[in-house]
């Protein structure tokens, strides 16, 4: 059992978002324009990340969070800051961030090195993997590829936008067209989760 750890030794003036969000405005005097518009990228500001990290649930012991676009890791970085402040932390913590722009990847790099200061303050675990690339080809390619990949990666939570340029631009290969999913079941059993998120581009009928 987790013992009931407490987060008064961060001092307050310390804010780890805020120090991320100077990254984020950092970043954005560098990045090539035409590359964020082509990716899609957008930069969450510090607020709407601390929105979207409130809502949150992630209370297991070991928390393996998954940021699928992290750009320079505003998203990701909220969410340390806000299981750091419960009075409950997590034993552990392992982050998952992709990002497929080689430019942002020094500033993520610099957020993650941020978190695993901020757990090592409270006394938790933390350990980070940065993968640069896409998300949803490389889980294709652990899934279609079993030979090359013990087994799928696996997360108790995830944040992160959804990728608004793919979403209005993407076009399918008639051979994509063949082996793309339109529709799922979904069976509540093999979900143990309290609640599930769709993307707002998936149809989701339910009958109950």
């Amino acid at each position: 059992m987790s013992q009931v750890r407490h987060s008064t030794i961060i001092p307050e003036a310390f804010s780890l978002v805020d120090q991320v969000d100077l990254v984020r405005l950092r970043a954005n005097k560098h990045i090539n324009q035409q590359q964020r518009v082509a990716l899609g990228q957008f930069m969450t500001p510090a607020a709407i990340a601390r929105l979207m990290a409130s809502m949150l649930i992630c209370d297991t012991e070991h928390v393996s969070l998954l940021d699928a676009g992290a750009g320079v890791g505003s998203l990701l970085s909220a969410a340390v800051e806000q299981l750091s402040t419960r009075p409950r932390f997590p034993d552990s913590l392992h982050i998952t961030a992709y990002e497929i722009d080689a430019q942002l990847i020094p500033y993520l790099g610099e957020t993650l090195q941020w978190c695993v200061h901020v757990c090592r303050t409270i006394e938790v675990s933390c350990r980070y993997e940065l993968i640069q690339a896409d998300f949803i080809e490389d889980t294709v390619e652990q899934l279609t590829n079993p030979l090359f990949f013990a087994s799928p990666r696996s997360y108790t939570c995830a944040i992160l936008n959804p990728p608004y340029q793919k979403i209005q631009i993407k076009r399918f290969s008639s051979k994509e067209e063949q082996c793309r999913v339109v529709a799922v079941v979904h069976q509540p059993e093999d979900f143990p989760y309290t609640s599930i998120g769709f993307e707002n581009h998936l149809n989701y009928f339910h009958a109950t």
